[in-house]
Order: structure tokens, then C-alpha cells, then sequence
């Protein structure tokens, strides 16, 4: 799906050509739910903050593949994840659900390793 800017937004800037925003329409049948989400925002590495470790340093340590939500009713923000290791260190050994009221310091709710899974990896949470 291509995004679509409306008139407005296909306006020429001062010294620039065409320019659109981030802003675009759904127009997905059984999509509707979406149209409420309005403008994207988009990612600025330099505002990003790092809120799980790695469970170790060097290649193949990493903490993420993460699905994230806001709970407006319950007001806290909630992150699902994966802490890998090397291949020979126990690779994609734990997936984990936190809770943060803020979006940067999280709480451990739940976790499962991949033995109480019973396969050799975890591969996506």
C-alpha cells in the first residue's frame, strides 16, 4: 500500500519541490481501526533511549525483536522481548513481558525460557 497525501499536504515549501509529510490515509478495506491513527511519527536515533541491557556484551548478546503497547485503562506501557546469547552461550534462551508507567523503566511481569517452551530457541516473542 502506497501512502497518499492529500492536497494540503502536497505543498511546495519555500526553495523546495513537492513536499509530503508523514501524514497519510488508509484506504484498506477492513482496515478502519487504523484511520484514528493519524500522523507517524517518525524514529530520531538521537531521542531513543535504551531501555533493556543485553544480557551480555560482544556478538550475538542482544535484547530485542520487541512488540510494544499503551494501555490507556491500566496507563502503562507494556514490552514484549527476547534476550539472546551467542549460538555456543544458549541462543534465544528467554522471552519476557514488562510493564513501565513511563516507556523507559520496565518491570519483569512475566518470563519463560525456552526449556519451558521445550525447543532450542526462541525465535520470536
Amino acid at each position: 500500500m502506497r501512502p497518499q497525501a492529500s492536497a494540503q499536504e502536497r505543498t511546495k515549501a519555500p526553495g523546495q519541490a513537492n513536499v509530503a509529510s508523514a501524514r497519510f490515509a488508509l484506504h484498506t478495506p477492513g482496515m478502519d481501526s487504523l484511520r484514528g491513527l493519524g500522523s507517524v511519527p517518525l524514529l530520531d536515533p538521537s531521542r531513543s533511549r535504551l531501555v533493556v541491557e543485553a544480557p551480555g556484551d560482544g556478538p550475538g548478546f542482544w535484547a530485542g525483536g520487541p512488540s510494544a503497547l499503551f494501555d490507556p485503562k491500566d496507563r502503562a506501557f507494556y514490552l514484549s522481548y527476547r534476550l539472546r546469547r551467542p549460538l555456543g552461550a544458549g541462543r534465544g534462551g528467554l522471552t519476557r513481558v514488562a510493564r513501565s508507567a513511563d516507556g523507559i523503566r520496565y518491570t519483569t511481569i512475566w518470563e519463560a525460557s525456552k526449556e519451558d517452551f521445550g525447543t532450542t530457541s526462541i525465535e520470536r516473542s
